[in-house]
């Protein structure tokens, strides 16, 4: 992998992460205990999940074995005629991709890599709903073979009374949302209000998933210290940083409310140490499971 895609995973990484998260937390409190279903219709670029509802998709790419094929002008299944060539980036991220990432040589041609793990594949749909600024992205199994897969960027929950055709059958059929739940966007903002970017909350997130992160390989594994930096510059926190008579730098995470995280870093960019200096209003308790 280039250094380069290196790179953009390692700035996009926590922040499509928080998406991911957000979604299951809200999958967990509005969905039932049995979970949910789903059903999809590439050409019309919709997701039906039961009990939550209909959302506008943009396909990221295509998965099977060591595989992974953008979808893009040179798919495949454009190249046969299945799908139509897309144009724009909602019909495609990789456009877009190519826009804000010029020199990531894997966003570019026929947009094919080798990949020797899911966790690249998530890393790099990671990266695609960052790009997009979509609410999360979703992995969809082939029915028939779940070792290939269609990973899909999910944009806006879509209100079926308003489209210009009926929903597909197979999608109409799901089990609709139970009366009084809200928009999905109401959710997420709810969601938001009580973790605010640069807040002593969002911190104490990242604090636990930093921790399990760092047991993550990849073919893409991203360097600790360039993944706090992506994570601070995306979340709005102020760092400080200073040195140890030992070599080690600290650099010290500041919330808004002047709560703070400290974290030690060798020279070359892995982790030494973590020292949590958050106190209790860094919980919430607002109904959302935050331990998923």
């Amino acid at each position: 992998m280039s250094t380069n895609l290196r790179s953009v995973v390692e700035s996009t990484f926590f922040e499509g992460l928080w998406r991911q998260k957000r979604q299951m937390a809200i999958q967990k409190r509005y969905l039932p205990q049995h979970g949910t279903s789903w059903q999809f219709d590439t050409a019309r670029r919709l997701l039906t999940f039961s009990h939550l509802g209909t959302f506008s998709i943009a396909m990221i790419g295509t998965s099977a074995y060591t595989d992974f094929i953008f979808f893009g002008p040179q798919h495949p299944m454009c190249e046969v005629g299945a799908l139509p060539i897309p144009t724009t980036p909602t019909e495609a991220p990789l456009l877009r991709l190519r826009e804000l990432y010029p020199d990531v040589p894997e966003f570019q041609g026929a947009a094919q890599m080798v990949v020797h793990d899911q966790e690249t594949c998530h890393m790099i749909a990671s990266a695609a709903v960052v790009a997009m600024d979509g609410l999360f992205y979703y992995r969809m199994p082939n029915s028939q073979n779940p070792a290939v897969a269609t990973w899909v960027v999910v944009l806006n929950q879509v209100d079926v009374n308003k489209l210009s055709e009926p929903l597909p059958p197979r999608l109409a059929a799901l089990a609709p949302a139970a009366p009084g739940t809200p928009k999905y966007a109401d959710i997420v903002a709810a969601f938001e209000t009580s973790r605010p970017a640069a807040s002593a909350v969002r911190l104490n997130w990242f604090r636990r998933e930093f921790l399990n992160f760092l047991i993550i390989q990849s073919d893409l594994s991203p360097r600790p210290r360039a993944v706090l930096d992506g994570f601070v510059s995306r979340s709005g926190y102020r760092i400080a940083e200073s040195a140890t008579e030992d070599g080690l730098t600290v650099v010290t995470v500041n919330a808004d409310d002047g709560q703070s995280l400290q974290v030690k870093f060798g020279t070359t960019g892995r982790m030494a140490g973590l020292q949590m200096l958050l106190g209790v209003t860094s919980y919430v308790d607002d109904g959302f499971d935050d331990s998923v």
